[in-house]
């Protein structure tokens, strides 16, 4: 930590300057606009503060990037006078705008831009020589114009969380034959998906979700054969399972929930999806059963893979070959696009439907499934025993269903469980104790109206599975020795009682013997004593 000298301004045969990763208490020092040899400027990661100077004098630069600090000011301002810029990126910082819309159009070099950052107003039009257009988490309003699709060099478009509203223009769906990443969701835009994606497409990730996109998905992605994600959630989608986008030999994830997709479930997923390691059909309206073979064949939820959906896109600066990597976050509502190392986990989520029936057992096969959730279904039957076979299991949610039976003990065996919901089912019997299961509330298991034991307040009627008091020690000795008392006395009774018998036998002539049965035999009567049954409950 310290301070960035002004100093630096005196070194001006420099060419290439590199900061990157310090942590200063100070702004940009305006003398680096004396540098007017830099074509490579990199500060970023380092906590700088302030506007940044005016560079102006800097007209052979060719590579700033600034990203990650905390600069205030107008983009504007300092680009501006800077002709010959191939790569700019000034995301993670606190800029603010708005910024004219063609702004970018005198820098007919620029091939990579990367604003995340509070920026307002509407879409800055990409110059022809784009390659990366990454704009995410500003302010963006307005429509996407239709010079996008002009820019017939862009590999990534990354609009997502701004406040785009309209409709997708249809003529963007015609660069999927170079584009590769093509994010816009979490906006508010409209219309449909065209049937416009050719044999000849190059999409990896395709990412409209959280948007008011209507109708059914378009068949032809079926040709996006290098298609590794698919992110259509929170959309008025009307359609069946894509079952057709099973021959897609490299899509691993599919995010499809909270749209009206509706009828069966395929027979299998796993007829094709080679690479599916993370399905998300939750808020649907699917019905019916799932299948004995339902999850069949999903050969990449059989083991645990540390898998990483990314894209490299490649650039030339200064006469070498360097690349900027994307990474696809796990979709948990709001993620979307990020930096970083970001990996799938293994998942299935079909939560909130309409499915009855037992739970598919064929989820033993999936034994490098992480998250499972099939919540708010009307499942019936008990919970699968080969569960506990599931051993990279982290999360189980299987809440608001009509499950039955006792929950299995092996899920004692789950060591990297941390969540589990099984509320609101017809459950019974004891919670089963030790393991990860010993460190849930109450709430994982309320709503079954049989269950018993930890954490639950209903103690289970069982004495032998239930560890007695000191109290209950005390009295039970007295018992015992009570016990002993009566048994002593009881024997002297019998012994008693033997000796009179005999002699009173002694005493009866066989004459007199129907006159004893006739009067003694009828009056005994037969004292069925009913055993206190104390079962589990």
């Amino acid at each position: 930590m310290g301070y960035l000298s002004n100093a630096i301004g005196k070194l001006s045969h420099l060419t290439h300057l590199s900061l990157s990763g310090n942590s200063w208490i100070s702004e940009i020092p305006r003398t680096l606009s004396n540098l007017t040899q830099l074509s490579y400027l990199e500060i970023n990661h380092c906590n700088l503060g302030g506007d940044v100077p005016n560079f102006t004098n800097l007209t052979n630069l060719i590579y700033l990037n600034l990203a990650y600090n905390r600069l205030t000011g107008s983009i504007t301002s300092f680009i501006s006078g800077l002709p010959n810029l191939g790569l700019l990126f000034l995301a993670e910082n606190n800029f603010t705008g708005p910024l004219d819309f063609d702004i970018f159009a005198g820098h007919q070099n620029l091939e990579a831009l990367s604003l995340s950052n509070i920026i307002k107003g509407s879409l800055p039009i990409p110059s022809p020589s784009l390659i990366s257009y990454d704009v995410e988490g500003n302010g963006f309003r307005g429509e996407i114009p239709e010079a996008f699709c002009n820019a017939t060099s862009l590999k990534v478009l990354n609009l997502q969380f701004n406040r785009l509203s309209g409709e997708i223009p249809p003529c963007l769906f015609n660069l999927s034959n170079r584009l590769e990443l093509l994010a816009l969701d979490h906006n508010d835009l409209h219309g449909t998906i065209p049937e416009a994606f050719t044999s000849s497409c190059k999409l990896k990730f395709l990412d409209l979700g959280y948007n008011r996109i209507e109708g059914a998905l378009p068949r032809s992605l079926a040709n996006c054969s290098f298609l590794e994600a698919l992110g259509l959630e929170n959309n008025i989608i009307v359609d069946t399972f894509p079952i057709w986008l099973s021959g897609l030999p490299r899509l691993q994830q599919i995010s499809l929930d909270s749209n009206k997709l509706h009828g069966p479930l395929p027979p299998k997923f796993g007829v094709g999806f080679p690479s599916l390691c993370s399905i998300d059909l939750s808020d649907n309206q699917f019905t019916g059963n799932m299948s004995d073979e339902l999850f069949d064949d999903l050969y990449a939820m059989q083991k645990l893979r540390l898998q990483r959906s990314e894209i490299e896109v490649a650039f030339r600066l200064l006469g070498e070959e360097m690349t900027e990597q994307y990474y696809l976050s796990q979709r948990s509502g709001s993620n979307g696009l990020q930096p970083g190392s970001t990996y799938h986990l293994v998942s299935v989520d079909l939560s909130n439907n309409r499915l009855v029936g037992n739970v598919s057992d064929s989820i033993r096969n999936l034994t490098g499934l992480q998250n499972l959730n099939l919540s708010y279904n009307t499942l019936t039957g008990g919970i699968p025993f080969s569960f506990s076979d599931l051993a990279q299991l982290q999360s189980l949610d299987l809440s608001h269903n009509r499950l039955s039976g006792e929950i299995p003990q092996g899920l004692t065996q789950l060591s990297f469980l941390s969540q589990l919901d099984v509320s609101y089912n017809q459950l019974t019997g004891p919670i089963p104790q030790g393991g990860q299961l010993s460190t849930f509330n109450n709430g994982s298991f309320i709503g079954n109206a049989g269950l018993c034991g930890c954490p639950l307040s209903k103690k289970c009627g069982n004495p032998e599975v239930r560890a007695a008091s000191p109290n209950e020690s005390s009295s039970k000795e007295d018992d015992d020795s009570t016990d002993v008392i009566g048994w002593v006395i009881r024997s002297m009774g019998y012994i008693s009682g033997l000796v009179v018998g005999v002699v009173i036998g002694r005493m009866i002539s066989d004459e007199n013997h129907d006159w004893f049965v006739e009067t003694f035999g009828r009056r005994q009567h037969k004292k069925n004593k009913k055993k206190k049954q104390r079962g589990i409950r």
